[in-house]
């Protein structure tokens, strides 16, 4: 009896995993819930410098101007939390938005992959091409840049080789002085801590030395500094995060089929 039960829970769970994995793109909808005529909201894959790589593309009309979206990470694209975060009010009612998966990334993960290629030379030089090809798509002289978190430090090397492709670069969480930043990330989370007598981020905070030479360690920015920040609604939301949104994200997430969902780095 329990076998049979363990059995249909499994298949009940496949078949959930599956539904909600279908590789595909709803259509973008009004408020009303009506597709919007014209629109366009598709997954495609462009041979870029080598290797065959995944791009989401989506816009309320396609004669707006066109935004290059630079996932953070590295190896994190963000479309499955930007969708489920949604409202009505997206970027794509005024913009052409094209949510690319870098090399190495989600669609654009493969095994044949040279590790040799995954350098930040190398992805300028694919996000050139990426570029290249929307502003031949979508008929444009010039498009936007955003770049997030790790996405911004590529954005900034990208639009430094090839400033003449961008009408503007915008940085989401920029990459400047990396460790500086976490310093003082550190001396905010920990004078927020005392203002508001959180003793157990205080104590937490006594496990990490911000003036130490391997600051930031990974343990810190894994378990300290992430947690702390979304409990204090800094971060992705100006809110506290649960944990489990950015899987939960992921998992309903329909552009994706599962074997591509098990390369997205927030799922891990």
């Amino acid at each position: 009896m329990m076998l049979c039960l363990l059995i249909g829970v499994i298949i009940i769970g496949l078949l959930i995993i599956l539904i909600n994995s279908p590789g595909k793109l709803p259509p973008l909808k009004d408020e009303q819930g009506n597709v919007i005529p014209g629109s366009i909201s598709e997954k495609v894959w462009v041979e870029i410098n080598g290797i065959r790589q995944g791009m989401f593309i989506r816009g309320e009309n396609p004669q707006n101007p066109v935004i290059l979206y630079l996932h953070g990470g590295p190896g994190t694209p963000m479309l499955q939390f930007i969708t489920y975060l949604e409202k009505q009010n997206r970027l794509e009612k005024y913009f052409t938005v094209c949510y690319w998966d870098q090399r190495g990334s989600g669609m654009s993960y493969t095994k044949t992959i040279d590790p040799a290629t995954m350098t930040t030379a190398q992805l300028v030089e694919d996000t050139h091409e990426v570029t290249e090809y929307l502003k031949s798509r979508f008929n444009q002289d010039k498009i936007y840049l955003i770049g997030h978190s790790w996405g911004s430090y590529l954005g900034v090397k990208t639009i430094e080789k090839y400033p003449e492709n961008y009408l503007v670069y915008i940085g989401i969480g920029q990459v400047t002085n990396q460790v500086e930043s976490e310093r003082l990330a550190y001396d905010y989370i920990q004078n927020h801590a005392e203002e508001i007598n959180d003793r157990s981020v205080m104590e937490k905070l006594k496990e990490y030395d911000p003036d130490a030479a391997g600051f930031p360690t990974l343990d810190y920015l894994v378990k300290g500094r992430t947690n702390m920040l979304n409990r204090y609604g800094i971060g992705h939301l100006h809110r506290g995060l649960a944990p489990t949104d950015i899987p939960k994200s992921l998992f309903v997430f329909k552009g994706y089929t599962w074997d591509r969902k098990n390369k997205v780095v927030s799922w891990r």
